[in-house]
């Protein structure tokens, strides 16, 4: 029996799948459901209210509301007595639409508080914004506030009045409401798997170019003519299309392959709508095919990523895989940041860092790391900081960052990620490191700038 198949008929290693849909060229070929779910019955799907936020601050964008590089303290005056930081004054929609927020987690997380919405800007800012991937919820309930105030509506009553009403989107889906009584946009909608489908198809359509063949109903000269559906395709195919880099910070295999506005990339072209736990709406416009998964997989460690393995496995059965470093078969031609750059932070670790072809030079206050570094496989294993054993490889993403995935081998087992990002002469720092309690110093972000 097929894997996916299999995952949702035999809950396969505790996977609990509670349904499952599988279209292609437009035809549904698998649909099916466990009780107590089923085909009229709204299942959580926590953060793909992320994707749709997204679809609804382009629809703004499309009809000339807003401009994805305004700032977004412009649009929330009442939070300037805040004494807001000049990271996050700098802070553009674009920016938090490509999770590169000024914050190193979720903000509602870090300031406890009911309103999930004010404390993204009441947290002090952890480093500049627009360099670098962070998943930041706190990003989508400020885009879905956002919504609210530009076209007085919520994010999916605005986007009835644009196209989820034309394409059979239940009238019942919502959003939960945070403890302020603001939608929560981040991980709150509540839908039918046929809703995610429906959108699928739209989708779809749009990126394969066959959008007013089958919606022509949608193209008329009313409030959203057909300027608007032109601009409005432009910026959905851009939102799923590779912007930020994501393999220092994906927790699975098909995490590390890329974000683009609110939408996460896939190996092999696909592109998702993720919610935890096992939510996916999964697009590969090359092979015309949708899936739609609700499941809860959050007892399981490494559950989605084994719905996500069957169903590549399912669409591109026999095929090579193209999967590198990063998780994407297209490479930059932006060139390294190489140089030699001074960490701006005061009272870090660290003071400076010098990048080259063969290594990264990290001169702490204490102690200078020197890690070896290749482009062509891992480095051979040498001896490091306080005995621990190591290799490490790098690549140039296609953002223009550039990411180093150091081993630690040995009776120290793990890893340590490293991001070198700059741009418009700004630069950053990214270090993570993944063991018992190697390398304490290695975890943050840290403003730099290029020494001449």
């Amino acid at each position: 029996m097929n894997q996916l198949k299999s995952l949702f008929e035999q809950n396969v290693n505790g996977v609990s799948c509670d349904s499952l849909i599988i279209e292609q060229n437009g035809k549904i070929i698998y649909e099916k459901y466990k009780k107590p779910f089923g085909a009229a019955v709204l299942h959580r799907m926590f953060s793909i209210a992320k994707s749709y936020t997204s679809l609804a601050v382009g629809a703004l964008y499309a009809e000339g509301k807003l401009n994805l590089n305004d700032r977004i303290t412009e649009y929330f005056p009442e939070y300037r007595n805040l004494a807001l930081s000049e990271e996050l004054l700098s802070t553009t929609i674009r920016n938090l639409l490509m999770m590169r927020t000024p914050y190193a987690k979720t903000t509602y997380k870090i300031h406890k508080t009911d309103d999930w919405v004010k404390s993204f800007f009441e947290v002090p800012a952890d480093h500049k914004p627009g360099m670098c991937f962070q998943y930041d919820t706190s990003a989508a309930l400020v885009l879905g506030a956002l919504v609210k105030r530009v076209s007085g509506k919520g994010v999916l009553d605005y986007l009835r009045e644009v196209f989820l009403h034309e394409i059979g989107f239940s009238k019942d889906a919502y959003l939960l409401r945070t403890p302020s009584g603001d939608e929560d946009t981040g991980s709150g909608l509540m839908a039918l798997p046929r809703d995610l489908l429906f959108t699928g198809e739209f989708l779809l359509a749009v990126l394969c170019g066959d959008f007013s063949d089958r919606y022509p109903d949608l193209i008329k000269e009313n409030r959203f003519d057909v300027s608007f559906w032109g601009k409005y395709s432009q910026y959905i195919k851009k939102a799923m299309q590779y912007q930020s880099a994501t393999v220092h910070a994906g927790k699975t295999r098909s995490e590390r392959c890329g974000y683009g506005y609110q939408f996460w990339m896939l190996p092999k072209g696909g592109v998702m709508m993720y919610g935890m736990g096992g939510q996916y709406l999964l697009l590969y416009p090359e092979k015309k095919s949708i899936i739609v998964t609700s499941s809860d997989t959050q007892s399981e460690a490494g559950g989605t990523q084994r719905i996500l393995d069957a169903a590549e496995e399912y669409v591109f059965t026999g095929e090579a895989d193209d999967i590198s470093l990063g998780g994407h078969a297209h490479k930059s031609d932006r060139k390294p940041p190489y140089g030699r750059f001074r960490i701006t932070k005061e009272n870090t670790p660290f003071l400076s860092y010098t990048f080259s072809p063969e290594e990264l030079i990290l001169e702490g206050r204490e102690q200078i790391y020197h890690l070896p570094c290749s482009e062509d496989g891992y480095s051979p294993v040498t001896e490091w900081n306080k005995g621990l054993l190591l290799c490490a490889r790098g690549e140039q993403m296609r953002d223009g960052s550039y990411y180093i995935h150091a081993r630690l081998v040995g009776e120290r087992l793990g890893a340590v990620h490293i991001m070198l990002c700059e741009e418009n002469g700004r630069a950053l720092l990214y270090l993570r490191c993944v063991e018992e309690v190697a390398l304490p110093e290695f975890n943050g972000f840290y403003d730099s700038e290029r020494e001449e």
